[in-house]
């Protein structure tokens, strides 16, 4: 599968999980949606580092940035949904104590399918981008995608190394986009295995931190402390803390 080929996959992929997304506002149909767009901007993030001045990939930018707005509805819906889903697996409360939070998560899904059904979703007018459009084949597309990952990489290990600040989210962006991009059907034997299991690690527990941050503004938002919810994410949170410190500490002598 060349280039051109996985991006018309991945836009079809986009189209058909937000499709379902719209009919049916569910936990793994909004995270599917949500991937599936992820992948696009990972694709973009190398190119634009490839061929920064050709037209297609300023149109292609545009169309990232007005799709990126239905992304983050969908964020939003899937920031209560994450509530409900840690609640079942993590606590020992009643879902019909948090009635309350379900009605906010009804509310953002009727804002998500309302966004939709007001704004055209845009459409991708050109699916194919085949490497003809750059000045090398496919050799060098790879060896271009590991000097692209491996500056990444450590670009964000540098950030992880550092106590936690607000970069750390543009770290796990950055990590994001390299393991989407090396498990990409195209560029999937760049990496070798360890790397690709550790890169596979590290991105994961970047995720449940990030869920961990994002429920714990969720708590204080809606007065949850007593409750003891605060306290299980707390605990959860400190500990994927240290699984990233273990993450970062493996894949460093890899890169």
């Amino acid at each position: 599968m060349n280039v051109g080929d996985y991006f018309e996959h991945i836009f079809y992929q986009y189209k058909y999980h937000l499709a379902k997304a719209r009919i049916k506002t569910d936990i793994q149909s909004v995270h599917d949606f949500r991937v599936a767009f992820k992948k696009i901007k990972a694709i973009n993030s190398f190119l634009s580092v490839m061929k920064r001045d050709d037209q297609s990939l300023k149109w292609f930018e545009t169309w990232i940035k007005r799709n990126d707005k239905i992304y983050k509805k969908g964020g939003s819906v899937r920031k209560y949904q994450l509530f409900f889903y840690y609640l079942d697996n993590l606590c020992n409360c009643r879902v019909d104590e948090f009635e309350f939070i379900n009605e906010h998560l009804k509310e953002k899904q009727e804002l998500f399918h309302n966004y939709i059904l007001t704004n055209k979703v845009p459409s991708a007018k050109m699916v194919r981008i085949e490497l003809t459009m750059f000045d090398q084949n496919e050799t060098e597309l790879k060896a271009r995608f590991e000097a692209f990952y491996i500056k990444e990489l450590r670009t964000a290990i540098d950030i992880l190394l550092k106590p936690v600040s607000h970069e750390w989210h543009e770290a796990r962006r950055k990590v994001k986009c390299c393991y989407l991009l090396a498990n990409s059907n195209y560029l999937q034997d760049v990496m070798s295995n360890q790397m690709m299991i550790q890169c596979k690690k590290l991105e994961h527990d970047l995720g449940l931190w990030h869920d961990m941050l994002e429920l714990t503004h969720l708590s204080r938002k809606h007065f949850l402390q007593k409750s003891g919810f605060d306290k299980i994410i707390a605990k959860n949170y400190c500990e994927k803390k240290i699984d990233i410190e273990t993450d970062v500490s493996l894949l460093t002598p890899l890169l």
